[in-house]
């Protein structure tokens, strides 16, 4: 029996631990469970951002229940990229700590912690350009350049990024520093791999981020 997601009070929990004044809500979407090459059980997908608030350090909890509806296992993990911003989507990874959990038949994810942020971060002047995904074998090659257009120096830099089936659904993430400073005027390569993807993946979106503005992200693009 594949595990079912349990259906979502995520929106309303977020709602209540960030104390936001809004009435939209932060929900848990296009999310999945797959099991990776070690036997390690990994819940994907999306935190989708309805709000006009920003939000930083929010944590994600994961449970996984038997037939009975016992907690079997349970883990906590972060965002990628890990501030929030209005009206958008982060990407997650939450895996468990332990291999070779049996008896799965649904699992559980909602927000269990994060702080509202009063100002949101300043625009990075930043823009993603010839970027694309391609499968070799069994896993998807990521690469790209991205562009400075502002009057900063960014270093620390790094990128995430979501595979999809073709009902939209997150089968694989990969999150990754990217080496090298990126100037003002200039662009900086990026390159990165998923192992491991299933057949299944037929498109890709990518985040950038500086960790000291907004990010930005990719729209899906067709894996060829």
């Amino acid at each position: 029996m594949r595990p079912l997601p349990s259906r979502r009070f995520a929106g309303l929990a977020l709602f209540v631990i960030l104390g936001l004044a809004a009435s939209a809500a932060k929900c848990i979407e296009n999310d999945n469970m797959f099991v990776d090459s070690e036997g390690y059980t990994h819940v994907v997908g999306h935190m989708t951002n309805e709000t006009d608030v920003s939000a930083s350090s929010v944590t994600l909890s994961a449970k996984l229940f038997d037939a009975a509806d016992n907690v079997i296992a349970e883990t906590t993990g972060a965002l990628c990229p890990e501030t929030v911003q209005p009206h958008s989507q982060n990407a997650f990874d939450l895996k468990f700590p332990n291999p070779n959990i049996q008896n799965v038949v649904r699992y559980e994810v909602r927000p269990i912690a994060g702080n509202t942020v009063a100002n949101p971060l300043p625009e990075s002047h930043i823009f993603l350009i010839r970027f694309s995904a391609a499968r070799i074998g069994p896993g998807v090659f990521v690469a790209g350049q991205v562009r400075n257009d502002g009057a900063v120096t960014y270093s620390n830099t790094g990128l995430c990024a979501a595979v999809y089936n073709n009902k939209g659904k997150v089968i694989r993430t990969l999150s990754k520093p990217i080496e090298g400073d990126l100037t003002p005027g200039h662009a900086l390569i990026f390159v990165g791999a998923l192992p491991d993807v299933p057949d299944e993946a037929v498109q890709f979106r990518l985040w950038f981020t500086t960790g000291t503005t907004q990010w930005v992200a990719s729209d899906k693009v067709t894996i060829q």
